[in-house]
């Protein structure tokens, strides 16, 4: 397994980093992705959540406000990223873990704020 760091590409004034053990880093990415849309499908569900929005925001519009992460804002290279968008994600370390098994985000202290 392997821990691959990701640093925001060029919103640094918030700052945070992204950490992820997975077997590479396309199953990296696939799990941040993936457990991002889950909990933005979970709060796309509840009723008190749907309120806040206009009603002329349909489920789709009110589940994509929600993500966090898209696997289009990942990357290994700097010149992959599109200049202006602000939650681009570029790795910047990988290192062996030999003794995780288990795939996970081990941290996301990304400041959202």
């Amino acid at each position: 397994m392997k821990l691959f760091i990701f640093e925001p590409y060029s919103w640094a004034y918030c700052g945070g980093v992204i950490g992820i053990i997975a077997e590479t880093y396309e199953a990296a990415i696939d799990l941040i992705v993936g457990e991002d849309l889950v909990r933005a499908v979970e709060e796309a569900n509840k009723e008190d959540v749907r309120k806040r929005y206009p009603s002329n925001y349909s489920y789709d519009d009110i589940l994509e406000s929600l993500r966090s992460y898209r696997r289009k804002h990942f990357s290994k290279l700097k010149k992959d990223f599109k200049k202006g968008h602000w939650d681009q994600w570029l790795l910047t370390q990988t290192f062996d873990v030999p003794k995780e098994k288990k795939a996970r985000v081990a941290f996301d202290n990304w400041n959202y704020a």
